[in-house]
């Protein structure tokens, strides 16, 4: 993800997944790889902005949800 972002010479991410069970609710997992992602671009500048979870309930937005 840091390559290719480094190779479109991106300033900011926008990242987004599925989720197949259809629940919008982050997993821990979610949480930690969200972590990991904002952290591995920082030396180069790159900013997430956001991340969405998507399912049959709606979308979850890590900014709106306090998560990043």
């Amino acid at each position: 993800m840091a390559r290719r972002a480094l190779e479109l010479q991106a300033s900011s991410l926008i990242l987004a997944h599925n989720h197949t069970s259809g629940d919008t609710i982050p997993s821990r997992a979610d949480n930690d790889m969200t972590r990991e992602i904002i952290d591995a671009p920082g030396p180069f500048y790159i900013t997430v902005h956001n991340r969405l979870v998507a399912g049959t309930g709606g979308v979850t937005r890590f900014p709106t949800a306090g998560l990043i």
